[in-house]
């Protein structure tokens, strides 16, 4: 009975995280900006099979210069399921359901408390920022790199608890992939675990043991080899690593946001916790003030993360609210440690609970407390919705979709469109391999028997004023456009 009973709580866990880690992956078409850059990447190295230097547009990639772990893990779901967005959000779901594994594993092996691991993961589960665009739901870094820093510093702990070297083995293949996952941001867990080191274990248990060196030199050496080995193929890459990594977005604001050190706390309240920030200090003074040394313990390691990174990452010029997604498990942890203490307090059967046959008070009070929270990451989960002020360009992007699935018709017809467009890239890309005859073309480029596809009105208008055009509405705000005569295109061109 206590086999299926267990087996019942996996289950269940199972059920809950489904739909929010790998529901719907696909109903949104490509993200501007790192989806979509990254999934380009992946589509030509898919193509070309250069599974050491990324492309964009046929060139080597020196603006996105991360190393290739999630392009390589995309191409495979690539072959798998052919090229779209389910293989490239597909490396992030997983990420997300290992990220989970981590956690609940811990705290069951080593705390000793399935529900702590079970409510830390209903924690993280509804957390807005971490279950959303940019982390979970999409084909960037950041499930990923969340992962491999969580794992690292898991590894971290359980050696300096337990000083079996296999745990440095299993800490540096996680920083390793962690590295060529995102390059150099998870250096930012350096300091941390270097303090806490000092502070709790001999440093002769790290300097006098073989296995450390073994592992490091091991790290370096893969680290290092990628590197080098890429710059031979492609001359100005560790310079432009240099420019995108080591510097760039550290000391330089490069979307001109002038936002203040407390960004990410800001953030913290408005919307990654904003439903329970208050229960993150109280979960934290929990744990220190805990009578079981292994809560107190890895609440105090948990602690120090937290508090370095932020300070790192708040120190950087250039702030995302994605940025700080490696602290979200750590914060789920917290809370659950306070949610954890009531549970376990309504399970031991209060006085006012022993007439009852079988207490289910506990569970009715985990439910209560996260169905709100759940219910908001299954609507968007399950209907996903533009942002407003994005309709426009993002239909073009779900017109295309349909079409690289042959619901729409796009065979000699060109997307009219002249800014950054690598979600129409990706798109069009795919549908050349289709051998439909598509592609882009700027205004200065059209002419009589032209068929182009518009969304946006500028664009649109500006068509109409220089040409004589058919135009037919297709859905939303998409028009196909006909070229039948220049009017006033001579003008329009000076």
């Amino acid at each position: 009975m206590s086999r299926f009973t267990d087996s019942i709580k996996y289950i269940l866990l199972l059920l809950i995280i489904a739909i929010p880690v790998f529901g719907f992956l696909d109903t949104l078409p490509v993200r501007l900006w790192d989806e979509s850059r990254v999934g380009m990447n992946a589509l030509e190295m898919f193509y070309n099979g250069d599974y050491l230097v990324a492309h964009y547009d046929g060139n080597p990639d020196m603006w996105n210069t991360k190393p290739p772990l999630m392009l390589w893990l995309q191409v495979f779901f690539m072959y798998i399921f052919g090229p779209g967005e389910i293989a490239l959000r597909l490396p992030s779901a997983f990420a997300v359901l290992l990220t989970f594994v981590a956690l609940l594993l811990f705290c069951k092996r080593y705390l000793k408390n399935f529900w702590l691991g079970f409510i830390t993961v209903l924690c993280l589960v509804t957390t807005a920022n971490y279950m959303n665009f940019h982390v979970a739901r999409s084909g960037d870094y950041d499930a990923l790199l969340v992962l491999f820093s969580t794992t690292a510093c898991l590894f971290f702990y359980a050696f300096c608890e337990t000083k079996q070297s296999k745990y440095l083995y299993y800490f540096f293949a996680a920083f390793t992939l962690g590295v060529y996952t995102k390059g150099v941001t998870i250096l930012m867990f350096g300091p941390a675990l270097l303090i806490y080191a000092i502070i709790t274990v001999p440093l002769r248990s790290f300097l006098k043991n073989k296995h450390f060196y073994i592992g490091l030199f091991s790290s370096v050496f893969l680290v290092l080899g990628f590197y080098l080995l890429r710059e031979s193929q492609n001359p100005g890459y560790i310079k432009a690593v240099g420019e995108n990594e080591l510097g760039g977005r550290f000391l330089v604001d490069q979307i001109n946001s002038k936002s203040s050190f407390w960004f990410y706390y800001d953030n913290f309240l408005s919307f990654d916790f904003a439903d329970r920030y208050l229960l993150i200090p109280c979960g934290f003074l929990i744990g220190i003030f805990n009578k079981d040394q292994r809560i107190k313990k890895i609440t105090l390691f948990i602690g120090l993360i937290c508090l370095i990174f932020f300070l790192i990452i708040s120190c950087s010029k250039t702030k995302y609210s994605w940025y700080d997604a490696p602290i979200c498990p750590w914060f789920a942890f917290f809370t659950a440690l306070i949610v954890e203490l009531f549970f376990r307090w309504l399970k031991e059967t209060p006085a006012f609970l022993q007439t009852l046959t079988r207490n289910v008070v506990p569970y009715l009070f985990l439910f209560l407390i996260f169905i709100t929270p759940y219910r908001q990451v299954w609507s968007r989960t399950y209907s996903p919705s533009e942002t407003q002020g994005e309709e426009d360009y993002y239909h073009v992007m779900a017109y295309l979709k349909d079409a690289t699935r042959g619901n729409v018709h796009m065979h000699n017809k060109y997307v009219v469109y002249e800014d950054y467009n690598a979600p129409l890239y990706f798109y069009v890309e795919i549908l050349k391999r289709q051998k439909v005859n598509t592609g882009f073309k700027s205004f200065n480029e059209l002419k009589k028997g032209d068929v182009v596809l518009v969304s946006w009105d500028p664009t649109r208008e500006k068509i109409k004023k220089a040409f004589k055009c058919v135009e037919i509405h297709e859905r939303y705000s998409i028009y196909t456009l006909i070229i039948l005569d220049p009017k006033t295109y001579q003008s329009a061109k000076k």
